[in-house]
């Protein structure tokens, strides 16, 4: 079996995974669309998706508490991923039936549903042991989205859109091959075992709960725009061409921000860098319900690398401070709500909207970041940066004036 480094054996498996996620993703809309379903029937089928990815991620996915499992269970997700992929080529030669593409969806999101958290993991894991950046490592998946997305928008402007499936399922499969690669850091457990995980205990903790709110209704805001944004700009009169473009500089602006965020955010608290995906989120989905104009648009796909990837990095973030629970349980639990049940919700909530009312249904996504400039979720290290200040504050006050440190200048005392 061939070997390569950790660093090497995520990237790849972060550029084939993201690539099969990116050809799905921003044409699958348009491709039920063309099998004969109606707008609200394509949010409730989302909505039936997401929903069954987060049942897996909250009940099987914490099942994974042993590291030398998760590599064999991420290979076993991909090759059941596969046979999803190959199950839509079958059912787009047929007449398309809701359930039968039901029981597809709910299926093949069952099989996919851990790979984005077992992943997440094992990234973890050789971060840990100084193996990988993972700012560096999803980079290239966004590199991948980015490739997928502009390519697509050509191939099904030549070749329609049933080619969607098929190429899926060629990206995932070349995934399942990556993942067959073997680490030459073998995935062992660097500390004492771990008791399998209490999911409910994890999930009653209030700063949990703060947390899996915030989280949610950033990660939610997104549902119309994963699911609705094509066929709506489809409607404003822009080619696949032009709409595949769009999605590339969305992932493009993700790129950006990975690129930068060891930078630009490894000094800025959680709950700010929660703060500022809520701003984004609330401009982005105004500024995209008030005009379908070009330039607004290419400016609501810039603010993509803030509202997407400015809400993942706050959550890892958030996960990896968060030393009193294991680091598992809640992975699986922000993958279950947050990037589960609540995408689901608002996907069904959006699609109704889109179908049966005049509302924009990007106004409803931007209402969606308000709440969340008045919640402030605090990891374990912001705790201890907040008690640090009020120790100097005191020392300071002891003193009769008050003294100025740079974090430079802190990290030496």
């Amino acid at each position: 079996m061939f070997q390569c480094r950790p660093a090497i054996w995520m990237s790849i498996y972060q550029f084939t995974f993201f690539f099969a996620y990116g050809v799905y993703l921003p044409f699958r809309g348009l491709w039920l669309e063309k099998l004969g379903i109606t707008d609200a029937d394509i949010g409730m089928l989302v909505g039936l998706g997401l929903t069954s990815r987060c049942i897996i991620n909250f009940t099987l996915t914490p099942l994974f508490h042993k590291v030398e499992h998760l590599i064999p269970a991420l290979r076993w997700s991909m090759f059941l991923g596969v046979l999803g992929f190959i199950s839509f080529i079958y059912i787009g030669e047929l007449k398309a039936n809701f359930w039968a593409l039901a029981i597809l969806i709910i299926l093949f999101n069952l099989a996919i549903g851990p790979a984005v958290a077992i992943s997440d993991a094992i990234s973890n894991h050789y971060a840990a042991d100084r193996q990988l950046d993972y700012g560096y490592t999803r980079l290239w998946g966004a590199v991948a989205l980015t490739v997928a997305s502009a390519s697509m928008g050509l191939i099904t402007t030549h070749w329609g859109i049933s080619a969607v499936p098929i190429l899926g399922a060629l990206g995932l499969f070349v995934t399942f091959l990556g993942t067959m690669i073997k680490p030459s850091v073998p995935m062992k457990c660097n500390h004492k075992k771990t008791d399998k995980i209490n999911i409910i205990k994890v999930l009653c903790d209030k700063k949990t709960l703060v947390f899996i709110l915030v989280a949610s209704l950033l990660e939610g805001s997104h549902g119309g725009y994963y699911f609705f944004s094509t066929i709506y700009w489809k409607d404003a009169g822009y080619s696949t061409e032009v709409i595949g473009y769009l999605w590339s500089l969305s992932t493009i602006s993700v790129i950006v921000f990975y690129f930068i965020s060891r930078k630009a955010f490894s000094n800025w608290q959680v709950k700010l860098l929660f703060k500022l995906a809520a701003i984004s989120v609330v401009i982005r989905w105004a500024l995209m319900a008030y005009s379908t104009e070009l330039p607004v648009l290419i400016v609501c796909q810039i603010l993509h690398g803030i509202t997407f990837s400015g809400t993942i990095l706050s959550s890892v973030r958030y996960v990896e401070e968060n030393k009193r629970h294991n680091y598992m349980g809640l992975q699986a639990l922000y993958h279950a709500i947050p990037a589960g049940f609540a995408l689901a919700l608002v996907s069904a909530a959006c699609g109704w909207i889109y179908h049966h009312s005049d509302i924009n249904v990007f106004w409803f996504m931007a209402a969606m970041g308000i709440p969340c400039l008045f919640l402030s979720v605090i990891g374990d290290d912001d705790k201890d940066k907040d008690k640090d200040k009020d120790k100097d504050k005191d020392k300071d006050k002891d003193h009769g004036f008050t003294v100025r440190f740079s974090p430079e200048e802190q990290n030496s005392i």
